[in-house]
């Protein structure tokens, strides 16, 4: 505890850190509350996982210091306890669920039974921090809500620092509305003892605010003073923080549009040349599922080109999980929860450093590369196409372009997640869309769940031209300057005219088609879902060559070498990794079976998705999450 009040307490950017020591100064919508009836503290204080706020932090004179963003994830409460969270905190939720039970019993039934029958929630609020002055700071706050009220149990560090636990836990909001006035009074897992008192000084139009006060005997001894405004059904929406005299020394609130953090620095500069694939080794580096249950990765890799680089994974319900690959661990630079799973691609503007992405819970977010939560916004149904980012100039600036299973396709502004303009395209919407110019227009082609491919007008979103394709168009579509090549569904891979829609030529394959095509100089590459890879001519759609040793599962990554043509590393259902010249000649194959232990993975090997080039290496994600490098 020692070192982290000393941590804390020096420098004026540290202030940030010591100043928001507590609480969930968030806004969150009503959740779904099965077999329970809502109480005080969710009428006024509503928790839905994946909820997120972007708070601007200010001075006394009101001049921004920082922005703060803040992230809840509510976990199951036994499971979460034992494997969600920091050893420490984790037997601190126990200990507090024990409390209730005789003797403090800690057997699994008997948590279990109390848990059921207090109707415990368990969440964590992930907060990171940004100064003015490029500094970040982050850490997670853990915390439980019963009957008795909503308890800070304690902190866990992103730093070396270790984990700050309240014995008993922090009453941090009572039960009912009817109590004016509480305290709490114990020790810190470092044995400092700690008085928490609060009071409720004013209510009017919904609000509730409420002054606390934090005080812990350590050397020297630290007071932590604030009033909290909460208003019904947004929980905390404002924050002043003040000195012994009652003196305001900050304040937390939303951020507008007009105060967003500058944007992260993005290198625009080209990877260089791949070494020879005879150098290439494949070393597992990292996992994305950090939870012990069995789930699938749901996205291919993302490479973001930040200092340092971002690797980003995600999985079935799990986060967005952003890794920095060159770190000798390849550790965990942050995550990102939403309110369901992530089968959206995300996608990367290099010009502002932000990433946009959507998700099961019907909305597209647009997060900061260096973690923080800008914005988003909720469509009608679920997001799982990748979202365009496009640049069109004059009063518009840069719109983010997204279909939702909803039918729709949104142009939000992407700097403040405004709606541009929706277009109704009558059927789920879960490709990707593709820009591309006729003439002086910028164009967006987007594909639905009928086979209807349409062209519009980004500006206005006005339709150019409609093609109705024999089966669903499920995989991006991808475009040269003349054609537009899309997967069907019903086994077509088919080439458009990019000004007119009029079918250019259209092969047949014997199986279904669920993911994207690839482009070459001039051929395009698809994956059928009997694992063929098939390579055809993009002038003519001639068949050049099929290839079908292994069940290979998407689309390949094309690499171009300098001197040597093109290639195609295909990953495939086996856990194998191949790579074929563009003629369709075998180069060589990794396998990554006989690399993993038998503790590191379920018995699944199988990759589901196109690797990724980054960082002068090549990356993979299998189904069972696991990140594989390929490279010298």
């Amino acid at each position: 505890m020692r070192r982290f009040l000393r941590r804390v307490s020096g420098g004026a950017g540290m202030l940030l850190v010591l100043t928001s020591l507590l609480g969930v100064g968030s806004a969150f919508f009503l959740p779904t509350l099965s077999g329970r009836q809502a109480t005080w503290l969710d009428d006024v204080w509503p928790l839905r996982s994946g909820a997120a706020r972007l708070e601007v932090i200010l001075d006394a004179q009101r001049q921004i210091r920082g922005w703060r963003s803040l992230n809840l994830v509510l976990l199951p409460p036994l499971r979460g306890a034992a494997s969600d969270l920091h050893p420490v905190l984790g037997q601190a939720v126990l200990v507090h669920y024990a409390a209730y039970r005789p003797g403090g019993d800690l057997s699994f039934q008997s948590l279990s039974q109390e848990i059921r029958q207090r109707h415990t929630r368990l969440f964590v609020q992930r907060e990171r921090t940004l100064t003015t002055d490029g500094a970040l700071y982050a850490h997670e706050d853990v915390y439980i809500r019963d009957p008795q009220g909503q308890f800070w149990v304690g902190r866990a560090f992103s730093e070396e620092l270790p984990p700050l636990t309240f014995d008993p836990p922090i009453l941090w909001l009572p039960p009912t509305q009817a109590t004016s006035v509480w305290s709490t009074t114990g020790q810190t897992n470092a044995g400092a003892a700690y008085t928490h008192t609060a009071q409720v000084v004013h209510r009017r139009s919904g609000c509730t605010w409420v002054s606390w006060l934090l005080h812990i005997e350590a050397t020297p001894a630290q007071r932590w003073a604030a009033t909290d405004q909460i208003c019904a059904g947004s929980g905390v929406v404002a924050r002043e923080e003040t000195d012994a005299q009652g003196t305001v020394l900050q304040r937390f609130e939303a951020a507008s549009a007009d105060a967003f953090p500058p944007p992260a620095a993005i290198s625009a500069q080209e990877e260089r040349p791949l070494s020879l694939p005879e150098r290439w080794e494949l070393k597992l580096v990292a996992k994305a599922n950090l939870s012990g249950a069995e789930i699938e990765s749901t996205i291919p890799l993302v490479w973001v080109e930040t200092t340092p680089p971002l690797l980003l994974a995600a999985a079935v319900n799990g986060d967005l999980i952003a890794f920095d690959p060159q770190s000798q661990a390849v550790r965990i630079a942050w995550r990102f929860r939403t309110g369901g799973s992530i089968y959206s691609l995300p996608a990367v503007d290099a010009a502002t450093g932000r990433i946009y992405f959507g998700s099961t819970d019907k909305r597209l977010y647009a997060l900061d590369a260096r973690g923080l939560f800008v914005w988003s916004f909720a469509t009608g149904d679920n997001v799982a196409a990748q979202p365009l980012i496009v640049d069109v100039g004059g009063d518009q600036g840069r719109l983010v372009i997204v279909g939702s299973e909803d039918g729709a396709i949104y142009a939000l502004d992407a700097a403040s997640g405004k709606l541009r303009w929706r277009h109704a395209l009558g059927a789920p919407v879960a490709a990707s869309a593709v820009a591309y110019r006729l003439g002086e227009t910028l164009l967006a082609a987007a594909g639905n769940d009928n086979g209807d491919v349409v062209a519009l007008n980004v500006r206005t979103g006005e339709p150019v031209w409609t093609r109705a394709l024999p089966g669903a168009v499920v995989g991006a579509i991808r475009a040269t300057q003349a054609q537009l090549f899309v997967a069907v569904r019903s086994g077509e891979v088919v080439a458009l005219d990019a000004s007119s829609g009029e079918v250019r030529w259209q092969a047949q394959l014997k199986a279904l088609l669920a993911r994207a095509p690839a482009l070459g100089q001039d051929f395009v590459a698809v994956v059928d879902t009997d694992g063929v890879l098939s390579v055809f001519d993009q002038a003519s759609g001639a068949l050049r060559w099929r290839e079908s040793s292994y069940a290979y599962t998407a689309a390949p990554l094309v690499l171009s070498r300098p001197g040597l043509g093109e290639a195609l590393l295909v990953a495939d259902r086996e856990g194998g990794l191949t790579l074929f010249s563009a003629d369709g000649a075998k180069l060589r194959r990794w396998q990554t079976s006989t690399l993993v232990a038998p503790q590191e993975t379920s018995d699944r090997y199988d990759f589901i998705h196109t690797p990724t080039r980054g960082g002068n290496a090549l990356w993979a994600v299998n189904a069972a999450t696991l990140v594989w490098r390929l490279g010298e």
